[in-house]
Order: structure tokens, then C-alpha cells, then sequence
């Protein structure tokens, strides 16, 4: 399977800045082994697009306003953001009414009713999947290791074991639970928080959605999701929100 990618002017331009390589590692790491990468010739035509917040509003301004639309049909998006305000700045623009909303999963709904559902997990969209997400590994010995492996190896303590696999003690114990409370909901959290283009993307998807985890009945990173949404929204004042225990 064949996936093009379409990097922007403004994208191009910003190839030294760290957002432009998170963007980068995120649309390489979360495609399978079996996809060929092509590079885009323009945005209307390619699977995938990163862009700067500028030529975003562009695209949805105006006759451009197919973005919106485009988005709909699955197209993935990953914005730049010159400074911490424009990102800022472009949260509040989205103005949501509402607290973001979850659950396990969305039967038997098309795209024409309400609620529309969407998969944040390995079976969805995979940027949002602790299985995709990276991070510089904290003892510096594994390049780079996913959040899966981060919660299993670090916050269960088992990379003090000598373990240097997540699958390998997959659904094994916490070694020190009384420390694991909370604390991987708020490692996805600032995770997704400091990706200011899929944190963006978040808010804007959930406008309309709702969040599901196929995996998770009581609520997994979909419930994670919505809490760091929630939470942020709920201190600028857009609106009132208190979290279920």
C-alpha cells in the first residue's frame, strides 16, 4: 500500500524546528511496516498533510473550505505552531460549548447521526495510540520506546529488572502499585498536551465526536483524552466540568 505524505511550503520551512520533527517520527512511526511513503505534489491529492497553522486557516478559509470536509473522510492532519500563543490562541478559537465526551465504543451509527464515534486506539486513528507514541527512552539505553512500553517498563517498574520488552510483561503486576495511581492517565495526558498538533487535533475531532477505545469499557486513553480536554477547557472558563470518579 502506497501513502503520500504533502509537506507544506511553511512546513519546509520550519524543518529545524522540534514540532517539524515530532510531526515527522509521528506520520513515520505510525504507519505499518507494509506501507510505501511517496511524497505528496499537493494538499487537495495526498493522504496526508503537514502544515503550518497560517496555511491551515488558509485552507478552510473560503472556496478552500473542503478542508473540513477532506478532514471528515479520514484525512490526517498535523499542524505547526510558530509560538506557545498561536497555539494557545487557536484552542480558544475552537470555543467548545461542552465537555468532551467518551465511551467504549459507537454501534451501529453512520456519519449522519448522532453520536459519531472515534477510535482513538491501534484499531483507529494510530497517532493517538500508546503503541505508536514515542519518547527518548529516560535511561537513554533504547532510542526511542512507545508509551505502551513506557508504562510497562518504567511505571511498573520492571525495567528495573532488566526487561527491555513491554510485551514481555504485558499483564504481569505493577511492582510498587501504590505508585502507579494516576500516573500513567497523567503521563498520556502531558503527552498529548505537549504535541501541540495532536493535541489541536483533538479538540477539533471531539467537537463533534465522541471519543471510543474498543478495548477499554471503563475508559482508556479515549477517557484519558477527554480528561486533559475537559480539564484545560474547564480552567479557561469555557465551560463547567467536574471529573467522574
Amino acid at each position: 500500500m502506497t501513502i503520500t505524505l504533502y509537506i507544506s511550503p511553511g512546513a519546509i520551512e520550519m524543518q529545524r524546528d522540534q514540532q517539524f520533527t515530532r510531526a515527522m517520527n509521528i506520520f513515520k512511526w505510525h504507519l505499518g511496516s507494509d506501507e510505501e511513503v511517496m511524497r505528496g505534489v499537493d494538499y487537495w491529492t495526498s493522504d496526508y498533510v503537514i502544515c503550518t497553522y497560517k496555511e491551515h486557516e488558509q485552507y478552510i478559509s473560503g472556496p478552500h473550505s473542503e478542508y473540513i470536509f477532506r478532514r471528515a473522510l479520514g484525512k490526517k492532519f498535523y499542524l505547526l505552531f510558530e509560538t506557545d500563543e498561536q497555539f494557545l490562541a487557536a484552542l480558544r478559537e475552537l470555543a467548545p460549548t461542552k465537555p468532551y465526551q467518551w465511551q467504549w465504543k459507537v454501534e451501529n451509527v453512520s456519519d449522519l447521526q448522532e453520536p459519531k464515534g472515534y477510535e482513538v486506539t491501534s484499531k483507529g486513528d494510530r497517532r493517538f495510540s500508546p503503541f505508536f507514541m514515542r519518547i527518548p527512552d529516560p535511561k537513554g539505553k533504547l532510542g526511542y520506546i512507545t508509551l505502551e512500553d513506557y508504562y510497562q517498563l518504567y511505571l511498573k517498574g520492571y525495567i528495573e529488572q532488566g526487561y527491555t520488552r513491554g510485551i514481555d510483561v504485558k499483564g504481569m503486576p505493577p511492582l510498587y502499585p501504590e505508585k502507579m495511581k494516576g500516573t500513567a492517565h497523567r503521563t498520556f495526558g502531558n503527552y498529548i498536551f505537549l504535541n501541540y498538533g495532536l493535541f489541536y487535533e483533538l479538540a477539533l475531532i471531539g467537537k463533534d465526536h465522541v471519543f471510543t477505545d474498543m478495548f477499554d469499557k471503563d475508559g482508556g486513553q479515549n477517557l484519558t483524552y477527554c480528561d486533559t480536554l475537559n480539564n484545560y477547557y474547564c480552567q479557561m472558563g469555557f465551560f463547567e466540568w467536574k471529573r467522574e470518579n
